[in-house]
């Protein structure tokens, strides 16, 4: 069976925004009307008398709740757009009012009109290709949001070959950022500190213990969101 152009067979939705690292406005209100309309003929179905149209086995309420949760995603993604655009807005409004002051300054001071066109004034609201980054903390295991950010060992074997694990793939300027983190915080914080020592102390390569300390701030901060709780500093 097929609601408008995506199919109700129990499977996800083709216009799943979690799938993607960013979530432009156009597109998420692309998304927007496409589901908002899905939303609609499952509700009509829902309320029809005869269900001889519905696939066995599919739950028309489970439906509506993926759609609905999908809505409020891309809600609360288009309002951080909204968001940041008012405060650009703000931010080129004020510079483009300090504009005139400064060619009228100039002007006075030279004696001379001033020469070029006169600057245009910044647009209000979102531009179509603005965008807000997802992030897939909270909703991975600590293995794939690793890989995800390029800390994870993978094997690289050959036949009868095993050869040494290595790191490879993955967000280069989120492993970046990590690996240059673990250096200060294996220093400062008590936990990472300990855990980066017992690494060493046990033979682990230098490079070795930065990887696997560089992982566990990514790890925690995961746990984390998954969870709903705060940071809990460990007892000095």
């Amino acid at each position: 069976m097929k609601l408008g152009t995506v199919a109700l067979d129990g499977t996800k939705v083709h216009a799943n925004a979690s799938r993607h690292s960013a979530l432009s406005w156009e597109h998420a209100s692309k998304l927007e009307a496409r589901l908002t309309a899905e939303v609609g003929e499952l509700m009509a179905l829902a309320e029809a008398a005869d269900s001889a149209d519905v696939l066995d086995g599919m739950s028309v309420p489970e439906e509506l709740a993926r759609r609905e949760e999908r809505l409020a995603s891309i809600a609360a993604a288009k309002a951080k757009i909204e968001a940041r655009a008012k405060e650009r807005f703000a931010r080129e409004q004020a510079e483009h009012e300090a504009k005139p002051r400064a060619r009228e300054a100039k002007a006075s001071k030279t004696g001379r009109k001033p020469g070029g066109r006169p600057p245009r004034p910044p647009v209000a609201g979102p531009g179509r290709k603005d965008q807000v980054n997802l992030t897939e903390l909270g909703r991975l295991d600590r293995r794939a949001i690793a890989s995800m950010a390029g800390l994870a060992p993978h094997a690289c074997d050959s036949g009868t070959m095993r050869g040494r694990r290595r790191i490879w793939g993955g967000r280069a300027d989120v492993r970046r950022m990590l690996y240059i983190a673990a250096f200060v915080a294996s220093r400062y914080d008590p936990r990472l500190r300990t855990f980066r020592t017992r690494l060493q102390d046990a033979g682990k390569p230098f490079k070795l213990a930065i990887i696997a300390t560089a992982r566990k701030p990514l790890t925690i901060l995961n746990a984390m969101l998954r969870d709903g709780t705060d940071y809990a500093k460990p007892a000095m």
